[in-house]
């Protein structure tokens, strides 16, 4: 017996390609070798699947059969790796920056950026400075989702509607603050189909270790693939807000020193 599709658009999330020349050792869990974005892009392209953007979902916009691509974080291989594959193959996604990253080593410049955008990428806001944003006052809160919403849109000459939140966490505060800071969506890390006309949109991580049969499996909503990410997914959730609060150095997240 073959279980029904999932209903909703793959929203897919990648932080660093890595250059064949640099894989010469392991890589990092969020890390995708260039040769296995290529072949990822190359399937989308080859099946005729339409490439939109989480706002598009939030508004009811994506076609039947469609997907998003994004980007976190800002590394520079945005530009000197995806960027290049994504026009060769008549491709976009969105690229969510951390705007006190900018110009800093191995993240992308205003100037990149900027080119990126000429060529029909979109971007949206990845905090100011990548904290843990419910670890914030609701001053600091707003500051940095204020902030780097006016610095995109101040350099880039564009209009920045998304948001994604660092790290994948989020509150009600949160959400509030995203809608008065003018968002009109915001991007979570729950591996799910995202679903048309929510403004929370929900994304799914591609990986080291993400084969092309898993991707090909998500990319088509397979129900058994999404289910098996979730359950993970679920069952790492309480442990991870214990160490959010007790031990958040054995996360890697970074967090506010005046907490709430």
């Amino acid at each position: 017996m073959t279980l029904a599709r999932l209903r909703g658009v793959p929203v897919f999330v990648y932080h660093r390609i890595v250059a064949a020349t640099e894989c010469t050792g392991a890589l990092g869990r969020f890390d995708v070798r260039e040769s296995e974005f290529h072949a990822q892009m190359q399937i989308i392209r080859e099946l005729g699947i339409s490439v939109v953007a989480p706002l598009d979902i939030a508004l009811a916009q994506a076609p039947a059969v469609s997907v998003s691509l994004t980007f976190d974080d800002g590394f520079s291989s945005a530009y000197q790796i995806a960027l290049p594959l994504l026009s060769e193959l008549g491709l976009n996604a969105t690229f969510f920056l951390t705007t006190s990253n900018i110009g800093k080593r191995g993240f992308l410049e205003w100037e990149m950026a900027a080119e990126m955008s000429r060529a029909g990428m979109r971007f949206g806001a990845h905090a100011n400075t990548h904290v843990v944003l419910t670890t914030l006052n609701r001053q600091r809160l707003r500051d940095e989702l204020r902030l780097s919403r006016q610095m995109l849109e101040d350099r880039l000459y564009c209009i920045v509607d998304e948001l994604a939140v660092p790290y994948g966490f989020w509150n009600h505060n949160v959400l509030a603050e995203a809608w008065e800071s003018g968002y009109r969506v915001v991007c979570t890390a729950k591996p799910w189909p995202a679903q048309k006309g929510e403004r929370l949109v929900t994304r799914t991580a591609v990986l080291e270790h993400t084969s092309l049969s898993e991707f090909h499996k998500l990319l088509n909503n397979n129900p058994a693939e999404y289910l098996r990410r979730w359950a993970r997914e679920r069952g790492l959730a309480i442990p991870k807000l214990v160490l959010l609060r007790l031990y958040p150095n054995l996360l890697g997240v970074r967090v506010s020193k005046d907490r709430q």
